[in-house]
């Protein structure tokens, strides 16, 4: 397959790569509020596993504004108005076709406005306040980035999730309880009125402010205060026992409620800084801290311990919570907690409890290799997938992004053969490898009706590969525009997924569906299509 090299626009470089702020200085002191109704450079997602809600991290990695935002979207909304465009093409007043392939966001165009798409007409382009639910929008700092939805961290109130954003400005791991009330009463339909005047069967509202048990209003577009923030703590020498610098990417253990948390490196001050896998005690809900750090997630140490991605553990290997993969290296890591006695959740108080009265979360390295595909160059790994094949033999499947040298080393997808070998290790030899798109930055196992997929999100030629596992062969490529950073599959439809697009503003929903008309095709856009910085 030939694939033309991607033209990447400088939201790249600010997504990729954020320099350490200077004591003193924060990002973002622009001094203009973000709205509380738009998608603007989404870096993040999250989907309510109960109700018709996406939790949408804004960056604001241009720094436009004083701070990026979380935004509830009316996924409920949204697919009704879709529905409604498919039920008829006469609508009254009908549906327009857009009148170019891209807005601008200085243009007079009303908030509920949608067109049919100039190039493609099974595409719904619809503005996307009308399915933002303003009032819920909180404000954290800029960089936010991945983003973690603890299904209910309050036993007595099953309405509430706890959101976890990795902010990489500050740095910090912020978090807001999101509350999801139904209305079965208040309109004539049993619905609620949300903040654009239309009808809705929930109410929704984040909270980041004050104390974690005061049930005080929160302001509008609240800013998340440090009672809602784990935080590297000013002055922290590298290497000290606190949240390390770059916190990137995010793995939820729910039932050992753990939040364990990949970092970046950067060099500064002539000192590489960063690193390795902290975790998160998230089992008490007033008191979430920081609770353990692997600055060597990686055998041997070396200069750089950069985590590109936290992936679920080994079925086949129980004490193997999470994989760590390098972003400089092909290292893979399978990771132990150093004291196993501590995973069992505490029994918390009303008040919580301190660090101090806490558990030790720290992980270690248990299993560590090489993928060895590309050796000895190919680094970056994006992601490893453990899969038992028909045959009952365990495979993995692991994601090479492969930045360097992609002409000897291009963007894989490597299939290894995890069978045990006389002394009891895996093999990890190479059993097949297949091209994928430019840029990969993730990879999700997921079935949308039939049969298990492995989706491939490419940030540089904006697609998604959809592979098949076993045959290891690409069955169809999305086309979902520029700078995907986020892939979220619904809980409530399986043949429904989610797309951010980092540099265009927008979200796109993607039917995959076994046998829709529509497989595998965008079919609506929350979001006017418009370039980055418009």
């Amino acid at each position: 397959m030939t694939r033309s090299p991607a033209v990447l626009t400088s939201a790249a470089f600010v997504l990729s790569v954020v320099s350490v702020p200077v004591a003193g200085c924060s990002f973002g002191e622009s001094g203009i509020d973000p709205p509380t109704n738009r998608i603007f450079l989404p870096s993040g997602m999250a989907a309510d596993p109960d109700y018709p809600f996406l939790y949408v991290v804004n960056s604001n990695s241009d720094l436009r504004f004083n701070a990026g935002t979380v935004v509830a979207v009316d996924l409920e909304k949204a697919a009704q108005t879709l529905a409604d465009a498919r039920a008829s093409r006469d609508t009254n007043p009908p549906i327009p076709t857009c009148s170019k392939t891209r807005f601008s966001r200085t243009e007079p165009v009303e908030d509920n406005y949608c067109c049919r798409d100039l190039v493609d007409s099974n595409i719904l382009n619809c503005n996307e306040p009308q399915y933002v639910r303003s009032e819920a929008t909180i404000s954290i700092g800029s960089f936010g980035g991945a983003v973690e939805l603890q299904h209910n961290p309050y036993l007595h109130d099953t309405t509430i999730r706890r959101l976890f954003v990795a902010v990489r400005a500050e740095p910090s791991i912020t978090y807001a309880d999101v509350k999801v009330v139904a209305n079965f009463s208040g309109s004539a339909d049993g619905g609620g009125v949300d903040a654009d005047g239309g009808t809705s069967s929930y109410t929704v509202s984040m909270r980041c402010t004050g104390a974690h048990d005061d049930s005080s209003a929160q302001p509008a577009n609240a800013y998340c205060d440090d009672n809602w923030r784990v935080r590297r703590p000013s002055g922290a020498t590298p290497g000290s026992e606190a949240l390390p610098e770059e916190p990137h990417v995010l793995a939820l253990d729910e039932t050992r409620e753990i939040l364990f948390v990949g970092h970046l490196t950067v060099n500064a001050n002539a000192q590489i800084q960063g690193g390795g896998v902290s975790a998160l005690d998230i089992s008490c809900p007033s008191s979430v801290y920081f609770a353990g750090l692997s600055q060597t997630a990686f055998l041997p140490s070396t200069a750089s311990q950069a985590v590109a991605e936290l992936s679920p553990g080994d079925p086949a290997k129980p004490d193997m919570l999470i994989y760590a993969t390098a972003r400089n290296s092909a290292q893979i890591t399978g990771m132990v907690l150093r004291e196993p006695g501590q995973a069992a959740p505490l029994t918390c108080t009303s008040t919580g409890l301190a660090p101090a009265d806490g558990r030790d979360l720290t992980l270690v390295p248990g299993e560590n290799f090489l993928s060895p595909a590309f050796l000895p160059n190919g680094s970056d790994v994006r992601g490893i997938i453990f899969f038992t094949n028909p045959t009952g033999r365990p495979e993995a499947f692991v994601l090479h992004r492969n930045d360097s040298d992609t002409t000897a080393n291009p963007p894989a997808l490597v299939l290894l053969d995890r069978h045990q070998l006389p002394d009891g290790t895996p093999a990890n030899s190479v059993m097949g490898i297949l091209d994928v798109c430019n840029g990969p930055t993730a990879m999700q196992m997921h079935n949308a009706g039939e049969v298990d997929r492995i989706y491939v999100t490419c940030y540089d030629d904006g697609e998604i590969y959809v592979i098949d596992p076993v045959a290891l062969v690409v069955t169809a490529i999305i086309d979902v525009g520029t700078g995907p950073t986020s892939l979220v599959f619904s809980p409530r439809d399986p043949g429904v997924a989610y797309v951010a697009s980092f540099a265009n503003s927008h979200l796109s929903v993607i039917d995959i569906a076994p046998g829709s008309p529509t497989e595998n095709h965008v079919v609506q856009r929350i979001g006017l299509p418009h370039g980055y910085g418009e």
